[in-house]
């Protein structure tokens, strides 16, 4: 509709309430101020997490004091190079996902997740598994909201090390079925030896 409508210059006036037969909503609270800037496509990029803001503060902050968080912004707002040659190996784990990293706000996102600095990945594991509910569990919970190269063997050693999933978890229950020697001498029919008709 916008396109349709640039061929037109448009010029809009004040008309007082008492002068309208009926009036809409725009006449009632017009804008005196004028917009003669043209602005141009704006893309913005907004974080929305279930994460505080407290939460947000200390992984800006950690990011902030990691060389190779910093190593990573840089690349991120430089420019990846073509191969993985022109990388440092400190920032090569992460060459994989260079399509989907950016920087917002001093927190590197890949995608809509934050990728966590080493120094909080112990701590968000914990975070991630606070009702010991097994492996796939804490992976769900986890990927939905954070990053890190790695993450998936991290969560699951973190989880399989935990000593109260170890002691409580279901273990698998023996089978009901076991095996039983058959009468070689006594033939299996398909019918009842019981019923004259041949049914049960």
């Amino acid at each position: 509709m916008l396109l349709k409508n640039q061929e037109y210059n448009y010029q809009v006036t004040n008309r007082p309430g008492s002068k309208l037969v009926i009036s809409d909503c725009l006449s009632r609270a017009p804008n005196p101020i004028r917009c003669d800037e043209n602005h141009e496509d704006t893309v913005c990029n907004l974080i929305y997490t279930p994460f505080k803001d407290h939460r947000l503060q200390e992984i800006k902050a950690a990011s902030l004091s990691d060389l190779v968080m910093n190593e990573l912004k840089d690349t991120i707002i430089r420019g990846w190079p073509d191969h993985k040659d022109g990388i440092t190996s400190a920032v090569l784990p992460y060459f994989s996902y260079r399509d989907e990293l950016t920087v917002q706000d001093g927190i590197i996102l890949r995608g809509d997740r934050i990728v966590i600095p080493p120094s909080l990945r112990h701590d968000l594991k914990i975070k991630v598994h606070p009702g010991h509910q097994g492996v796939n569990s804490c992976l769900r919970r986890a990927r939905d909201l954070i990053f890190w190269p790695g993450m998936s063997a991290d969560i699951r050693a973190f989880v399989e090390a935990c000593d109260t999933c170890a002691t409580y978890c279901m273990k698998q229950p023996d089978q009901p079925l076991q095996t039983f020697q058959r009468d070689r001498g006594r033939k299996l029919e398909p019918t009842s030896s019981l019923s004259k008709e041949g049914t049960i």
